[in-house]
């Protein structure tokens, strides 16, 4: 006997793979271009030209960045579905 799995479980493991998963990846990529590709700063100050610049990024803010990037659409898109006349 063939054992299916219902659609309802595979809908809710793509939901927590699109929210847990590409999001962390969408926004370490957006942030690695950002560092790549940002326009130079001229440092004015002397005193700080020693100093190595800081620019670790954590976990919440590549999170965060790959929510509004990934999850704004998203939700809009959802809200846009959920609202429709299917009657």
């Amino acid at each position: 006997m063939k054992k299916t799995v219902p659609p309802e479980i595979l809908l809710f493991v793509f939901g927590i793979i699109a929210l847990a998963v590409i999001p962390p990846l969408v926004g370490f990529l957006v942030l690695k271009l950002y560092r790549r590709y940002k326009p130079n700063e001229q440092d004015f100050n002397r005193l700080t030209e020693g100093m190595p610049s800081k620019t670790k990024d954590g976990f919440f803010k590549i999170l965060l960045l790959g929510w509004l990037i990934c999850g704004g659409p998203v939700a809009y898109l959802a809200y846009l579905f959920m609202s429709a006349d299917i009657y």
